[in-house]
């Protein structure tokens, strides 16, 4: 069983991609990157899209000129599993303005 897996695969990425006309390319997203529904397939909600990024691709994205938009063929979506972005933590500036505004209320009390 595991040895099939391994074969097909071998076969699909390292056979049958360099042989097909055109020749296609293979781009496996990184983690934290941000979701795009245009060359990525999941489990989503719309309305909640801008506070996911990929968590694991497990399946690469297959397409021709992908680098150039106007050219741009995709044969097949990445798979990907998101997760939530992080929150941001806040800025240092931020804090200091916070830590004054406090020690201002403060000393006028």
């Amino acid at each position: 069983m595991a040895a099939d897996i391994v074969k097909r695969t071998v076969t699909l990425f390292w056979f049958r991609l360099r042989v097909q006309q055109p020749i296609v390319e293979y781009i496996w997203p990184k983690s934290d990157d941000i979701i795009d529904p245009s060359y990525m397939e999941g489990k989503w909600e719309n309305d909640g899209i801008d506070n996911l990024i990929v968590d694991i691709c497990s399946f690469p994205l297959i397409a021709q000129e992908f680098s150039n938009e106007s050219k741009r063929q995709i044969y097949t979506k990445a798979i990907i599993f998101q997760k939530p972005k992080p929150e941001q933590p806040p800025l240092q500036d931020d804090i200091q303005d916070i830590q004054s505004a406090q020690s201002n209320i403060c000393s006028s009390v």
